[in-house]
């Protein structure tokens, strides 16, 4: 013990480039002013004793910042309680990205503690999303120096240090846990509704949103340290992935991009560059893992500076093309984009106090996210609306704006376990009037009919236009017992039709018609074919009646 107090006098001595020692007050948060705090390390394998860390860092060199840099880097800082109890400090590191920390507190009356280790692989899990802090538990009034290694493969920012009192910590601690799980709740809890879209959809464009929302919330998940639990092991440090995961976020995104507005068909250019895009992302993404890790940080950097523009532009584009989709697009983007364009910055020039930026991008991804599933929301909307509007248009008669063949085929379909009744009509005279006054007097008549017989029988069934002049009416019944009523019924029915057709100027337009129904018959094509063949024995009979009259 003497030998460690003597350099530690000797260090103090001969070290007049040691920071003033930090006041650590409980109603305020301690930073250092000394911006040359740290030293550049060896990289250290196995956890170093006290004496061993205290001479690697004093013999150190130190250096103006740790922004940008990689390996290990030690800190020595002076502290001093100001609180007349002990208290329980924590010590607050801004590095995202850090492997292993070890530490030491030396107190003035030569005690030593051995610190918590911190890191991602140190299996202890962290206590600050995309920080890293520990606690320090000082007497009345006690002063001392803080020794600290850290290591890592990156260091995309400078270290700052921070010293919050346990109140204080706490409650930053919790607005910002909360905020980050909070947005990645939602960007996941996104993700999975659109892949719930597509099992039932099978929408290429809807795995290609859960790809986007899900990749990019998995990877800030990582990225923040929530994802550093013990039983990874002391040899993965998953807070890396986000930035592995990063490239294939981007490649999905490009492709939900071109399904959301239709690229391929309407801009076949942009579909070819986001095409494109999205193979070398895979391919830059599938790669990164076998390369060093800070040319990976620097590819996905890269990727972020290109696609952030490229949204931006391509949302603008697409409102210019009336293109209303877009405008959840690019509201969501301009908020991802900014955030992520000062999250960039940040790795290269030093801002001032931000708070934990990665707080900041996270939420804005989250409101992107959203937003983005606004935009799918309106895609999903509007194909709805297409394929309503397609299938009214396929099964429904253009000209009478009945029910046609097609629709007469589904809907005679679902009759096939319960009874019903058809009718075939067929109009006599209707060639005579294409004819005699045209095509288009011809399709006046088939409307009028068509309204005429529809708004008669639409207590009893439904009436569809099968062909030319030839009209089935379709009529579920509940029982045999039935026939005799519906029978009668039509028959008057259709008397009035006639009747309605003459007093509306188509005097010789008569209907001929023939009756059958499922009980009678084997099957529905039986069924069908009986009922056209009453509806021509009528036809003959009338025209037998008519000769005779004559």
């Amino acid at each position: 013990m003497p030998a460690v107090l003597l350099i530690f006098i000797l260090s103090i001595w001969f070290s007049p480039v040691w920071a003033e020692p930090l006041a650590l007050s409980q109603s305020s948060l301690s930073t250092p002013t000394d911006q040359s705090l740290w030293r550049s390390l060896p990289a250290l394998t196995t956890e170093p004793t006290f004496a061993k860390l205290q001479s690697t860092i004093t013999q150190a060199q130190p250096v103006d910042t740790t922004q940008g840099g990689k390996g290990a880097y030690g800190l020595r800082l002076e502290l001093k309680s100001l609180h007349q109890a002990q208290a329980t400090w924590f010590v607050n590191l801004k590095a995202n990205y850090l492997d292993r920390g070890w530490g030491y507190w030396q107190s003035s009356s030569g005690r030593v503690l051995k610190l918590d280790n911190f890191g991602q692989l140190q299996n202890q899990s962290v206590r600050k999303l995309h920080q890293q802090a520990f606690p320090i538990t000082l007497n009345a009034n006690e002063a001392g120096v803080l020794w600290l290694y850290v290591e890592a493969k990156k260091f995309p920012t400078a270290i700052d240090v921070e010293v919050f009192s346990s109140n204080l910590f706490y409650k930053q601690l919790f607005w910002e846990n909360t905020i980050t799980l909070a947005a990645i709740a939602v960007m996941l809890t996104l993700a999975l509704l659109a892949l719930f879209v597509y099992v039932h959809t099978s929408n290429p464009v809807t795995l290609a949103c859960s790809g986007y929302l899900g990749l990019h919330g998995f990877g800030w998940l990582a990225a923040s340290g929530a994802l550093d639990f013990s039983s990874l092991g002391t040899h993965v440090n998953p807070v890396y992935w986000g930035i592995l995961i990063f490239p294939f976020a981007i490649a999905a995104a490009c492709q939900f991009t071109k399904y959301l507005f239709n690229c391929s068909s309407n801009h076949p250019r942009l579909a070819m560059f986001f095409n494109v895009f999205s193979w070398v992302c895979l391919a830059l993404g599938l790669a990164m893992p076998f390369v060093p890790f800070s040319l990976s940080f620097l590819i996905s950097h890269v990727i972020a500076l290109v696609w952030v523009p490229t949204s931006i532009a391509t949302g603008i584009s697409m409102l210019r093309h009336q293109d209303f989709r877009a405008k959840y697009y690019l509201v969501g983007n301009l908020f991802y984009g900014a955030a992520l364009l000062l999250y960039v910055l940040l790795h290269v020039i030093k801002l001032p106090y931000l708070g934990a930026a990665e707080v900041f991008v996270v939420i804005a991804l989250a409101i992107d996210c959203f937003c983005i599933l606004l935009a799918l929301l309106e895609w999903l909307k509007m194909q709805q609306q297409e394929f309503h509007r397609s299938y009214k248009m396929s099964r429904v008669d253009q000209l009478t704006q009945i029910g046609n063949r097609h629709a007469f085929n589904e809907h005679f379909d679902q009759l096939k376990k319960q009874p019903y009744c058809l009718v075939f009509i067929d109009f006599d005279g209707f060639k005579a009037i294409n004819d005699q006054l045209g095509h288009s007097h011809g399709d006046r008549f088939l409307i009028r009919a068509a309204q005429a017989i529809k708004a008669r029988i639409k207590h009893w069934g439904l009436v569809f236009r099968t062909g030319g002049d030839e009209f089935i009416c379709l009529l579920p019944l509940r029982k045999k017992t039935d026939i005799a009523t519906v029978t009668t019924e039509i028959k008057q029915l259709l008397s009035e039709v006639e009747i309605e057709l003459a007093k509306t100027g188509w005097e010789d337009a008569a209907l001929s018609f023939g009756i059958a129904t499922s009980f009678e018959s084997k099957n529905p094509s039986n069924c069908l074919s009986l009922a056209d063949q009453r509806m021509y024995q009528h036809k003959r009979d009338k025209m037998t009646h008519h000769d005779l009259k004559r």
